[in-house]
C-alpha cells in the first residue's frame, strides 16, 4: 500500500498546489490541515468544522486531509492494479486476512459514486478524491469527512454513534438509528413537551 500512497502523492502533486489550504484543532489538541480543491464547498465546510473547533495557523499538523477532485480516469487507473473486496476496499497484496483487519491503512474506491477515499494512520494523512460531477448534498456538505472521523476514533478507542438525546432531571435518552428513520423529529417532540 506504500505504492500507492507514493503514487497518490505524485500523481496530485499539482492540484495540491491549486487548493486552499486551512487549519483546525479539533477534539483537543489534535490538529488537522485541510487541502480542498477551489471547486469544493469550502464555505460550508469551513463552517462544519470551527463550530466545534478553533482555526490556526501552525507549519505543522497531526494530519494532512486532500479533498481533492479527479477524472474518473484518473480514479480508475490508480486502482486498476489492485484488488477489490465487496466492501469497495482496495486490498493489499499478499496480506492475510488477519493483517488486513489489523491494517494503518485503508483504502475504498466507489466506482459508482466516482470517490476515492486513502487513509494512512502511521504517516497521519488522508486523500478524499471525488469527480467534477460530484454533487455535495446541501444538508450533508461535510459528508466527504464523514468516514474519516469514523475511522479516526476507532483508531483512537472511540465510537462515533449517529444519534439524538434528550434529558429531563438527572436522566437521559439516547436515541439510536441511521439517518432519515426520525430521530431528529423525536428529539424536537421530547423537547417541545417539556425535555
Amino acid at each position: 500500500m506504500n505504492a500507492l500512497f507514493a503514487q497518490l502523492a505524485n500523481t496530485l502533486h499539482p492540484q495540491i498546489a491549486d487548493a486552499l489550504t486551512f487549519s483546525v484543532r479539533l477534539f483537543g489538541q489534535h490538529s488537522f490541515s485541510f487541502h480542498l480543491s477551489p471547486n469544493w464547498p469550502h464555505q460550508f465546510i469551513r463552517t462544519a468544522l470551527f463550530k466545534s473547533g478553533d482555526v490556526f495557523s501552525t507549519a505543522r499538523s497531526d494530519w494532512q486531509i486532500f479533498g481533492l477532485t479527479l477524472s474518473y480516469e484518473e480514479m480508475d487507473r490508480l486502482v486498476k492494479p489492485y484488488d477489490r473486496n465487496r466492501y469497495g476496499q482496495i486490498i493489499a497484496p499478499g496480506l492475510t486476512l488477519k493483517e488486513q483487519s489489523t491494517a494503518t491503512q485503508l483504502v475504498f474506491y466507489d466506482p459508482l459514486a466516482k470517490s476515492f477515499r486513502a487513509y494512512d494512520f502511521d504517516h497521519r494523512i488522508a486523500y478524499v478524491l471525488v469527480c467534477p460531477e460530484h454533487i455535495f448534498a446541501e444538508w450533508e456538505i461535510f459528508s466527504p469527512f464523514k468516514e474519516f472521523w469514523h475511522y479516526w476514533a476507532l483508531f483512537h478507542g472511540a465510537l462515533l454513534v449517529h444519534s439524538g438525546v434528550v434529558c429531563q432531571s438527572d436522566r437521559a435518552l439516547v436515541i439510536l438509528g441511521p439517518g432519515g428513520v426520525g430521530k431528529s423529529t423525536t428529539t424536537l417532540s421530547c423537547v417541545e413537551y417539556g425535555m
